[in-house]
């Protein structure tokens, strides 16, 4: 269910030390960038699952996953944005 983004203090307390990393990243992507932000919380058995979806154009372009003590982030890339990062990538020598 999307709800309103929460207090940057309890995204503070939830992440404690990775709070300093998430300020810089979310104060980046709101001071260069105009997107929708949407507040997700997962199913109330899951205690600290906590989502924020950034889209842009109705499109999810980041996904951030707090946990307790830390974050995760994910990217979405479309077909175009896909092949030219395939085509920079290094092929693994194995």
């Amino acid at each position: 269910m999307d709800r309103p983004t929460k207090p940057y203090s309890e995204v503070k307390t939830m992440l404690g030390t990775a709070s300093g990393a998430w300020e810089k990243l979310v104060g980046h992507i709101r001071f260069h960038y105009e997107m929708d932000e949407n507040w997700a919380e997962g199913k109330p058995t899951h205690k600290h699952f906590n989502n924020l979806f950034i889209k842009r154009s109705g499109k999810a372009l980041l996904s951030l996953h707090l946990r307790e003590g830390f974050f995760l982030v994910s990217v979405t890339l479309g077909g175009k944005e896909r092949d030219k990062l395939e085509c920079r990538m290094i092929p693994l020598q194995i």
